[in-house]
């Protein structure tokens, strides 16, 4: 058991298991993977086993409060979720919600672990390192389908054949997430790490820039809104602080010049709520649709009845009113409200891990969300399912990791907005996918903002003590 032991300690067997984790990661089960009835087993989760059973040798335990928090809060989410399963219906949307929240606990834990073992600075180059391989190696991917046509079968892409849509999808990239908007929820989020985390990229803003600008082209070609903004956002905000980084000693903030901008911004908000609009180029005989489940569609209008009633047949949901034209704002509507009413029925408490994908699929919902079953939100999502005992404590999580960003300004200004624009993208981005929990880069994301916040505090610990 000693020698056992001193095996889990050793920082080399930690490092290349870590390296091998971190790049098996978006393969998930299509690399080599068996069965074991329950759940499927492939290289990520033997790597992610692997390094919590050393963690638990080391009996390792974190000592900064942030970590500490941070993880046990994932257990009682844990914990939580499996005390649901025996009074909710759709057992198997359940055992899902809760098998990704015990990765999500695994994962958190083995991330602080190894950061622990290998100090912050040696942590942060290797996911950097191992981030930027496979950021290029999937924007290399998503060329290669641009030019060949040639996709990776998915549930998804099997709908769009069956139904004699391949044209529509046919230089669409996917990689391995079967769904344009999940790749783009990768890419930004992995684009985002390299940026947050590589201390280089503070002389190499082109670096960053680059990676920004590949994200946008991408959400560009996929035609998803979103993610066109959410990139935007990232690229103006990044800019400004670029700017605002190199200039900062020329420009001293004052009241006058805060107010100035404040009613610039003010009167920009002003006009676009107030000053009629209109959406693209209008067509009476084209509607826009979406084929389940992201990637846009134009059909000729005597087809939109069709397309409802296969959609209404598949999940059980009933349209009322016809006049409303599928798309998705539409459709993200319906959802948003589906999931207030959950939270509603169920007196805040939640209805259950994969209770609002179950619900959705049984039709017993209020607004027809044109056969999605998928919450597009995370926050609805959480807040839906597993109810204000867990939807609080999250909240507040994240409220602590803004106030050592804010607190950490004067110290590390480039860190403290990159922090922030970080949680901003990761809320905007949990809009684009069907659902967020099952996603692994979600909870990857989200353990990479909690130690990122936790070095800022501890920075500026000892920069209060010298």
């Amino acid at each position: 058991m000693n020698k056992l032991i001193g095996f889990a300690k050793r920082e080399k067997v930690n490092e290349i298991l870590f390296v091998l984790l971190i790049i098996s990661f978006p393969f998930g089960s299509y690399l080599p993977s068996f069965s074991i009835g329950f759940m499927t087993i492939y290289p990520y989760l033997i790597f992610l086993g692997a390094l919590t059973f050393f963690s638990l040798l080391r009996k390792f335990f974190p000592q900064h409060k942030l970590e500490k928090y941070y993880l046990l809060f994932v257990l009682f989410f844990f914990l939580v979720a499996i005390c649901f399963l025996p009074f909710v219906n759709g057992k198997s949307d359940a055992i899902i919600d809760i098998r990704s929240i015990g990765l999500m606990l695994a994962t958190s834990y083995v991330f602080i672990s190894i950061k622990s073992i290998l100090g912050f600075e040696r942590w942060k180059s290797i996911l950097v390192f191992c981030f930027k391989v496979v950021f290029f190696l999937i924007v290399a991917f998503c060329l290669f389908e641009l030019v060949s046509g040639i996709h990776f079968s998915g549930k998804y892409t099997e709908h769009v054949i069956a139904r004699g849509l391949a044209d529509q999808f046919l230089y669409t990239p996917v990689f391995l997430w079967d769904n344009p908007n999940n790749l783009l929820v990768y890419l930004i989020l992995i684009g985002v790490v390299i940026i947050l985390l590589d201390s280089a990229n503070r002389q190499r803003e082109t670096f960053s820039l680059l990676i920004l600008f590949i994200c946008f082209f991408l959400a560009y070609l996929v035609k998803a809104r979103m993610g066109m903004l959410i990139c935007s956002m990232l690229i103006l905000g990044y800019v400004a602080l670029v700017v605002g980084m190199k200039f900062r000693k020329h420009f001293v903030p004052n009241r006058s010049r805060l107010m100035v901008i404040g009613i610039s911004v003010l009167c920009l908000a002003y006009v676009y709520v107030f000053t009629d609009k209109f959406f693209g180029i209008p067509n009476e005989n084209l509607l826009v649709i979406k084929t389940a489940p992201a990637y846009p569609e134009l059909v000729d209008g005597d087809r939109v009845t069709e397309d409802d009633i296969w959609y209404s047949a598949e999940n059980n949901q009933v349209q009322n009113d016809t006049s409303i034209q599928r798309n998705s704002n539409t459709e993200r509507t319906a959802l948003i409200k589906n999931g207030l009413d959950f939270i509603m029925d169920s007196r805040l408490m939640g209805i259950g891990p994969g209770q609002y994908r179950y619900l959705h699929d049984s039709g017993k919902v209020n607004h027809y969300a044109f056969g999605n079953s998928g919450p597009h939100f995370w926050l609805i999502e959480l807040f839906s399912q597993f109810g204000i005992l867990i939807f609080l404590p999250y909240v507040l999580l994240f409220c602590w990791m803004i106030l050592i960003a804010l607190r950490s300004f004067r110290s590390d200004p480039y860190t403290s907005v990159l922090l922030l624009g970080a949680i901003m993208t990761l809320i905007l981005a949990s809009i684009l996918p069907s659902a967020f929990l099952i996603l692994d880069i979600n909870w990857i994301f989200t353990v990479v903002l909690i130690l990122t916040a936790n070095e800022l505090s501890v920075k500026k610990l000892v920069v209060k003590h010298d």
